[in-house]
């Protein structure tokens, strides 16, 4: 797969790599190497200009947007809460969540 945001610039150029069901892929290296665009063609903010991404066998463009979305976390090197209590912050996502849902979710902890 391949990838630029300008014409005849790529950012990313024949990256293939594999990640086997169940395990989890850490990318890792300096600054301006493609970390942060690999992990956007995935959740497919971009799409790639060469090439395709393949997840269980199946083309990401052939995915809908709301199944990838549901399906992929990335976790970033910087995290951000909002203000508020931890218990807020876990429930952000899910207005609706219960506290013994957000407790499971911290460990069993409120």
């Amino acid at each position: 797969m391949s990838f630029s945001y300008e014409t005849g610039s790529p950012v990313l150029q024949d990256v293939s790599f594999t990640c086997e069901p169940g395990k989890m892929l850490a990318l890792v290296g300096p600054t301006g190497v493609g970390k942060t665009t690999l992990t956007q063609l995935i959740s497919r903010f971009y799409e790639p200009q060469a090439g395709r991404i393949l997840i269980d066998g199946h083309d990401l463009q052939k995915v809908t947007l709301e199944s990838q979305r549901k399906n992929i976390s990335p976790v970033l090197q910087d995290t951000f809460l909002f203000n508020g209590t931890v218990a807020e912050n876990i429930g952000y996502a899910r207005p609706d969540a219960s506290m013994e849902e957000i407790a499971a979710a911290r460990g069993g902890i409120v």
